[in-house]
């Protein structure tokens, strides 16, 4: 029989499909957004859905209660919008709590192995240990919100040193917390060119297992430079060079509306002979085409768009550069199938990872 998984805060499916492929059966999965979770059930049928917040009670209870002692393997990342750099990086942000939910489920349910995949940002975050006092806490989020009301900028370095006496990095307080349970944890950082993905994107991945077998993460496979033993990058036009260059429409799924604020700070296209800059959720951050003119640059941090036709890359190229079938149908608007796509686990580089998940059974 193939293990059975059980993948949190799954989206739109994207880490279920690389453990699918790798020989694991998707049993349940469970996500707060409704859309994302009907692209989910549209291409796992026979996986059973659970909609609603991890964090309440009877939620949780539903998910124990579904997986009846038979989950192998438990999957998924915890949002990751509290670890971010780009984000207010504040311990006390409740999406980093949703972690803890993910542990509980986790003690419950006892699988042989857990994945969790999030940002790079999560390296270099802090978080409190368990063991700090409420006051200090407290005097901590006031310091944040002082920052924020002034604009400034929040960072271990504007706190005072009573209060990094109580922090440590989120990295040990991931692996510790999952050793308090039983299980030993490796995390490694995993740009996704490296494994035959066409594009940057790099994420942590945590594996933890209590079967005692070392763990081992996928080998590379491919590389920007010569070399015997690794394969070349993959680029855009092998991953979208056979699709048609689409106007801008809402028929076509490109959304031709306003560009982020930061969007002008840098280069946001790449040639058909690279692979492309991360495909992000944000429909204003998705990356131009590589068909649109050379964007120029008139200054520090500020670029403009070059003369000719141009465009962002459209629903289905980010799902090819995702690396998802075109079989892979998702519901929702444009800009939630934008969503969808840039919050998900490349099915690709999820099938690696499973692939050595698989090795400790």
């Amino acid at each position: 029989m193939n293990p059975k998984t059980l993948d949190l805060f799954s989206g739109c499916g994207g880490l279920s499909l690389g453990f699918e492929r790798a020989g694991f059966e998707v049993k349940l999965t469970n996500d707060i957004w409704d859309i994302a979770l009907k692209t989910f059930t549209r291409n796992f049928s026979h996986a059973i859905a659970i909609q609603g917040d991890i964090n309440k009670p009877e939620i949780q209870d539903r998910i124990v209660e579904v997986c009846n002692n038979e989950i192998d393997v438990v999957i998924g990342g915890p949002p990751c919008q509290a670890y971010s750099l780009a984000g207010s990086r504040d311990p006390e942000d409740p999406r980093g709590k949703l972690f803890n939910s993910y542990v509980d489920i986790v003690e419950k349910i006892q699988p042989i192995a857990f994945v969790i995949e999030n940002v790079k940002g999560i390296l270099s975050m802090k978080h409190f240990r368990i063991d700090t006092p409420e006051k200090i806490k407290e005097k901590h989020v006031k310091i944040i919100k002082e920052r924020k009301s002034k604009s400034q900028k929040v960072s271990i370095e504007s706190l005072n040193y009573h209060i990094e006496d109580y922090l440590i990095p989120v990295t040990e307080l991931i692996t510790s917390t999952f050793e308090k349970i039983g299980y030993n944890v490796e995390f490694k950082l995993i740009n996704s060119a490296k494994y035959g993905v066409p594009q940057e994107r790099l994420r942590v991945f945590f594996i933890g297992t209590k079967s005692g077998k070392k763990i081992r993460f996928p080998r590379i496979t491919h590389s920007n430079k010569e070399t015997l033993d690794l394969k070349p990058y993959v680029t855009l036009r092998e991953a979208i060079g056979d699709l048609p260059f689409l106007g801008i429409s809402e028929e076509d799924e490109v959304y031709g509306g306003s560009y982020s604020p930061i969007y002008m700070s840098r280069n946001r296209r790449r040639s058909w002979n690279e692979v492309s800059f991360t495909i992000q959720a944000g429909q204003r951050h998705i990356p131009l085409h590589p068909g649109s003119p050379p964007m120029k640059k008139v200054g520090e941090d500020e670029w403009t768009f070059g003369d000719g036709p141009m465009r962002r890359l459209s629903v289905r190229e980010c799902a090819r550069v995702q690396t998802f079938p075109d079989s892979f149908g998702f519901y929702g608007s444009t800009v939630h199938k934008y969503r969808q796509i840039g919050n998900a686990v490349p099915p690709l580089l999820g099938k690696k990872v499973a692939e050595s998940v698989l090795n400790l059974f």
